[in-house]
């Protein structure tokens, strides 16, 4: 099964049918209602990380399109922008950091063949 790091808080992975894109998340066992139990039984206190399914993406250009244009999009909402303008900037930067990522990684004739069927143009 794939495991594609997108950005530190966000994995792209598929079960074969679909992507699926999940979100990073700090468990902190010591925070649970029953964790003065747990504790007693010998449960590790260090904080885990669990990755959780965020979306399902078809497996397609399209579907992985939508699936990192989500990342984009949910991380510029939980940045500090405090104006459209920085708001903008965030989605901007991020898209272009991909973006930059996806082309280095990718062969260019791939890249600019996708380019062109995108357009329309042949």
């Amino acid at each position: 099964m794939m495991n594609v790091t997108i950005t530190p808080d966000y994995q792209l992975t598929s079960d074969g049918i679909q992507f699926i894109l999940q979100h990073r998340r700090i468990v902190d066992p010591t925070k649970a209602p029953n964790w003065m139990k747990r504790a007693a039984e010998g449960a590790d206190p260090n904080p885990r990380e669990k990755w959780e399914d965020v979306g399902y993406y078809s497996l397609n250009e399209r579907g992985l399109t939508s699936a990192v244009e989500s990342v984009i999009y949910r991380t510029a909402a939980m940045s500090d922008a405090e104006n459209l303008r920085e708001f903008s900037a965030t989605i901007r930067e991020l898209g272009e950091s991909i973006k930059a990522e996806i082309e280095a990684l990718i062969p260019r004739r791939f890249c600019q063949g996708v380019m062109v069927s995108e357009s329309g143009n042949q």
